[in-house]
């Protein structure tokens, strides 16, 4: 976010899926949004039921497994950039080389215009 311009920033919504619901609740989602700091309108972090989460999740092809030894989530980073249209337009994963693929990919869609009604 940091690299796109004022405009470009505000026109963004991430939105983060939790890949745990059962633990993170709304009131969780909330701390952890105060803690660092995304605020509304620009962060969304999102949870629901486990069966609607897995099946999102899955959806959107996020892979995920429950690692005893770290007891925790072993998971894919990924980034599902969505046009305006409302249709994938990018997936990418995390690292350096992505890092600037996404940042790239913010400013081709920012400059997307409005679709017609």
């Amino acid at each position: 976010m940091g690299a796109l311009s004022e405009a470009e920033a505000a026109d963004v919504r991430v939105i983060a899926v939790t890949l745990d619901p059962d633990y993170d609740t709304p009131e969780v989602l909330a701390g952890h949004a105060v803690r660092n700091d995304l605020r509304l309108p620009t962060y969304h972090l999102v949870t629901g039921e486990g069966a609607a989460v897995t099946d999102a999740l899955d959806q959107m092809g996020i892979r995920r497994t429950w690692n005893p030894e770290k007891q925790a989530i072993d998971h894919t980073n990924l980034f599902l950039l969505i046009d305006r249209n409302g249709k994938v337009a990018y997936r990418f994963s995390i690292g350096e080389t992505q890092e600037r693929w996404l940042t790239e990919a913010l400013h081709i869609l920012c400059a997307e215009p409005e679709p017609r009604p």
